[in-house]
């Protein structure tokens, strides 16, 4: 450690290094050096440029593992202090924390952002940075000081109020050379994250890995769904290091398939006392490879002083699991109630002395003078921090420890002062005196116990209401007792060991009735300390926490298969609510979330669609067709790195983009993958046609190579540039090409993603159900009958074209005027029809204009998502129907329109049932698919522009170069205009004849404006064809 460093230029020095080595790992985000470096560079920048001050606090409200780096970075970068915040404390913690550091500044996302505080402080979104930043103007900055002041994080206080401790530059410097060097972490090339940034343990791992450029990977157990998801991403990454509570791994080994969860070359445990039965069930799991150590410090005293290795061999472990000796930095005094040095094996209270003792508490002088203390010891001064721990001395130097002097206490390696939860009981008028202990209400689990001594008007749930707005769930106290004399001591003091447990509950406990009920049941009863015939009592009230909360949600995912979502798990969850959360989720659509051995589903089974598109792309290889694409012109600066970040978080989202197909035993199979990154590709091109740009750069996909998606930024000569997405449909169809979009903007602008609780997979599994439902015998019963009774109408084929060119196509695209497209609106809403039905309507009397058919069947594409779950899934949903209309001149407009909205509506409602299911109908009376497949329409509603940043994404509508069908017909509809594409197959018809007939088209839909009800179909006047279409 050179003289007068600060983590920023260790920071600095490895980014310089290796700018693109992979810096953090987030929720299948990555980030560079390089890229960190840049984004920390311009949030200094900004505070600099807004007069931040050397020490001053900038509170942080992230949930983005990446946004809070790059925050913690460039804060410390422009000099400043950071204060992390945690989004799930209850709004008056956070309310307080904040007021109590009196930011100008808090970083924060607006949807982080959950309480709107009153204050004189400026928002800073990390989502807003931009990299395009002048590289000159930030290169330097680094105004971090060795001596200055570089976080404050809060803990509980006894005052009644979370107090912020101050660690400067120089002792979390000198932690972390300190621990880098005693556990040997070198040999560490990857550190995982469990927990929060909020709670210092945090930083043995964020700081170890950035400072000498290591992978972080930052996984947030509590949000991960089921202990698989888990499994699969260490299966996958190789995590070399991390720190975690003994409660937390005790929870983990609970699991089947831990032992894939655990470190190479490092396990820390840390945070509260680890029980030596844990430590030797540990000690055999872990490979021999992997050193095992117990971290000890307070906060007070940056992260941990003290370290215990524990012997390779479960045989040579002590009988207790001790602190250990402290680092190279500091020195342990234990002391007695005179302040004298104690022997070995003499108990006393543990000071620590040293590079790592904090600089105070922030606005709270009398606390620090308190509680860092100046004494003489072996005739030298010395500035000392009052553990307030009970420890002894061993023979060897290691340190043992026995309890507290005060009524702190930890749960799940959070510190808690109980004294600060009296205090706010205590302001309750309507107790007398309250006390707080921590209590073994079942074995092996401890939980917080409220004793209060009552007057006349106590309501305890109003007490609990007020509590969890102050305090977060685990400092709640979970069980009650009322008290109305208080048992004494001899000296007249409350006897606390004398306080009795909470009453069990004499009452039978009512089982459920079902037996998914059952089930669901014992998953809940398990994971709280003790069962309850309470059903709308919250989990929190209960006893449960938060590691029981984890057990449960992965438990439920096990058993059930429902993903639950924070939502779910925190807005006062009770028993009665979760019930009806999954029976909402198993019958109202959610066959999907039946078990999973109800129909043996394989995972890696394709639809009869998928399974199709894979064989046409194995027969035409080098075709890239069937593609769905949107195109859009940039308006502005686009910032590459945050577009490929936001990409990559979607990419993570959805399993059909992290997919892939292949063949195997002569069946097609999808692969899931867990680390899928995707690369924009930039063009500059050589003409100012973007069509025929567009062209030269779509190519077709290896379904065996996913990311399915590719994205290009392509700069025309004339300097407009477009942003172009291009996906096959084995993985996507047109509304997922939308999905994509709004969570493109989302993720971009606000740096989240909503809950992705539905898949693929899921949609998969409920196909499974509709097969075996009587809605199918419904469906094949009336798709059999109107293909059944249909005619085929007659096109012509050009067989001069060359068979090379079997997908090549013809295209024409115009914008219906304003005048066509507002009366066309207006006609539709005045009769009650849709804008979509009167085009396709207008369509089918085209196709017999041009042919003479008087029965028609035209192929429908629906997007076929049914409900709100599977609005938002990425995948080949989307479903064809072939829509029967039958012209007879002689009748009506009117009349004809109404059995037109009735074949259509029929149509629609048995939309579920597979198009590769009709086509077996169709081929069933020895006609051929191509028959069938003659004519083509699709209505697409599309936004007209996405706003990322300061960047207009505007749609436009190029010319595409291939197309399989005769004639094919799509109507885009934005909020400002309808846009008419007409294409057919080469081996077809031509461009010319396409343009003829758009104009066919458009006399059609001026015709069918008129509101004479005689008037039949015979009298539309169109204009007269001047080529052949049959």
């Amino acid at each position: 450690m050179k003289k007068n460093q600060t983590l920023v230029d260790l920071f600095v020095e490895q980014a310089r290094h290796a700018p693109h080595a992979i810096a953090i790992h987030d929720d299948g985000d990555q980030m560079t050096y390089g890229e960190l470096n840049k984004l920390s560079n311009n949030l200094a920048y900004i505070l600099l440029s807004q007069g931040v001050l050397p020490g001053e606090v900038v509170p942080v409200l992230e949930s983005s593992g990446i946004n809070i780096l790059i925050a913690i970075i460039g804060i410390l970068k422009s000099g400043a202090a950071f204060a992390p915040v945690d989004m799930e404390y209850p709004p008056g913690r956070i309310k307080h924390i904040i007021e109590d550091c009196s930011p100008r500044w808090i970083i924060a996302s607006e949807s982080d952002l959950a309480v709107k505080m009153p204050g004189h402080y400026l928002i800073v979104n990390i989502n807003s940075l931009k990299t395009e930043t002048d590289e000159e103007a930030l290169i330097s900055i680094n105004c971090s000081d060795h001596g200055s002041l570089a976080y404050v994080i809060y803990t509980s206080g006894s005052t009644g109020q979370p107090k912020g401790v101050m660690v400067g530059h120089a002792q979390i410097c000198a932690y972390t050379f300190a621990v880098y060097e005693r556990m040997a972490l070198e040999h560490c090339n990857s550190y995982a994250l469990l927990g929060s940034f909020s709670a210092d343990a945090a930083y043995t791992a964020v700081f170890c890995a950035l400072c000498f450029g290591k992978a972080l990977h930052v996984l947030g157990v509590k949000n991960i769904r089921s202990f698989q998801v888990l499994i699969d991403y260490f299966n996958c990454h190789t995590i070399d290091c991390y720190k975690i509570t003994p409660s937390l791994l005790h929870f983990f080994i609970q699991n089947n398939g831990h032992r894939a969860i655990l470190p190479r070359l490092r396990l820390i445990v840390g945070g509260e006392a680890c029980p030596m039965a844990l430590a030797r069930q540990v000690r055999g799991l872990l490979p021999q490879s992997c050193k095992f150590y117990n971290h000890y410090g307070p906060t007070e005293t940056t992260v941990g002083v003290i370290v215990y290795e524990f012997p390779p061999t479960v045989s040579q472990y002590p009988e207790v699991v001790p602190l250990g000796r402290p680092l190279s930095c500091v020195s342990c005094w234990i002391l007695d109630q005179d302040l004298n040095v104690c022997e070995s094996d003499q108990e006393g209270e543990l000071y620590i002395e040293g590079a790592l003792v904090a600089l105070g508490y922030w606005n709270k002088k009398a606390l620090t003078h308190e509680k860092f203390v100046n004494l003489t010891l072996k005739g030298k001064s010395r500035r000392l921090y009052r553990t307030g721990d009970i420890v002894r001395r061993w023979a060897d130097d290691t340190i043992e420890y026995l309890g507290r002097t005060d009524d702190q206490v930890k749960i799940n390696g959070r510190r808690i002062e109980l004294k600060e939860i009296e205090h706010e009981i205590n302001r309750d008028p309507f107790v007398c005196q309250s006390i707080v202990m921590l209590k073994e209400v079942k074995k092996g689990v401890k939980h917080l116990v409220g004793y209060v001594q009552p007057q006349k008007g106590f309501d305890k749930e109003r007490l609990l209401s007020q509590l969890k707005g102050l305090f977060p769930n685990y400092m709640v106290p979970t069980q009650w007792v009322e008290i109305e004399d208080w048992p004494l001591t001899f000296n007249n003091k409350i006897d606390k060991k004398s306080l009795p447990l909470p009453a069990a509950s004499n009452e039978k406990i009512p089982l459920p009735v079902t037996e998914q009920d059952k089930e669901l049941f014992e998953i809940w009863c398990h994971a709280l300390p003790a069962p309850s015939d309470d059903m709308e009592r919250s989990f929190f009230a209960l006893g449960g926490d938060s590691i029981a909360l984890m057990k449960l949600k992965y438990r439920v995912h096990e058993a059930l298969n429902v993903e639950l979502s924070p939502a779910d798990l925190f807005e006062g969850l009770t028993f009665t609510k979760l019930k009806g959360t999954i029976t909402e989720r198993l019958n109202k659509g959610e066959e999907t979330c039946q078990k999973k051995d109800q129909f043996k589903l394989d995972e890696r089974r394709v639809t009869n669609a998928q399974k199709n598109l894979f064989i046409q792309s194995k027969l035409n290889p080098s075709v890239p067709f069937p593609h769905a694409f949107l195109t859009y012109e940039i308006i502005g600066d686009l910032d590459l790195m945050i577009l490929t970040r936001s990409l990559n978080k979607i990419i993570h989202h959805h399993e059909s983009l992290r997919s892939s197909y292949y063949l195997e035993k002569k069946e097609v199979c999808r692969k899931l993958h867990t680390d899928v990154l995707i690369q924009v590709q930039t063009i500059e091109a050589e003409t100012d046609d973007p069509d025929h740009e567009l062209s030269k750069i779509s190519k077709a996909f290896r379904l065996d190579e996913p990311p399915l998606l590719r994205v290009t930024i392509l700069s025309l000569s004339n300097g407009r540039s477009y942003l172009h997405f291009e996906m096959p449909h084995i993985n996507s169809d047109g509304e997922s090409m939308k999905v994509i979009m709004e969570q493109l903007e989302l993720h971009f602008n606000n740096g989240s993603l909503p809950f992705a609780d539905y898949q693929f997979a899921d949609f998969k599994k409920a196909r499974q159900y509709y097969f075996n439902s009587p809605q199918y015998m419904l469906d094949k019963k009336y798709w059999e009958k109107v293909l059944a009774e249909s005619l085929v109408a007659p096109l012509r084929k050009n067989d001069s074209v060359s068979s090379h060119s079997r997908f090549e196509g013809a295209h024409f695209v115009m914008e219906l005027s304003d005048a066509i497209r507002l009366k066309v609106s207006e006609v539709a809403d005045g009769k009650g029809i849709t804008l979509f039905q009167y085009c396709l309507m207008a369509f089918s009397l085209l196709i017999h204009r041009l042919t003479g058919a008087e029965d028609i069947i035209i192929l429908l594409p629906v997007h076929n998502r049914l409900d709100r779950h599977t609005e938002k899934i990425v995948g080949l949903i989307s479903n064809v129907l072939p829509v029967r209309f039958t012209i007879d001149t002689a009748t009506s407009l009117d009349a004809w329109k109404a059995q037109c909205i009735s074949s259509i509506t029929q149509a629609l409602k048995h939309q579920q049932f597979p198009f590769e299911n009709n086509l077996e109908i169709w081929m069933h009376h020895n006609r051929s698919i191509k028959e069938l497949q003659g004519f083509f329409f699709g209505y697409h509603r599309q936004r007209e522009a996405y706003r990322l940043c300061s960047t207009l994404l505007r749609l436009v509508h190029p010319l595409r170069s291939h197309e399989d069908l005769p004639l094919s017909m799509a109507i885009t509809e934005t909020d400002s205009n309808l846009v008419l594409r007409l294409s057919s197959n080469k081996c077809y018809y031509t461009y010319e004849e396409l343009r003829e007939w758009s104009t066919v088209y458009t006399a059609i839909l001026h015709q069918l404006q008129d509101n004479d009800h005689q008037k039949n179909l015979e009298t539309l006047v169109v204009p007269e064809l001047r080529t052949a279409f049959t």
